[in-house]
């Protein structure tokens, strides 16, 4: 993981701008200064197995 960090897509729920946030940086929208994202769910499937 040193060599690719891990980054996530976010969306403001105020704007609703989408922001790409790393390890570290502020949770924060650029654009209107609202601090509640939600995480956009990603685009691969994903299947579980349940017991």
């Amino acid at each position: 993981m040193n060599d690719q960090e891990k980054i996530y897509s976010y969306a403001c729920l105020n704007c609703v701008t989408e922001k790409q946030i790393k390890q570290g940086d502020a949770i924060k929208c650029l654009d209107c200064g609202n601090r509640i994202l939600r995480k956009l769910r990603s685009k691969s499937v994903i299947q579980l197995e349940a017991r």
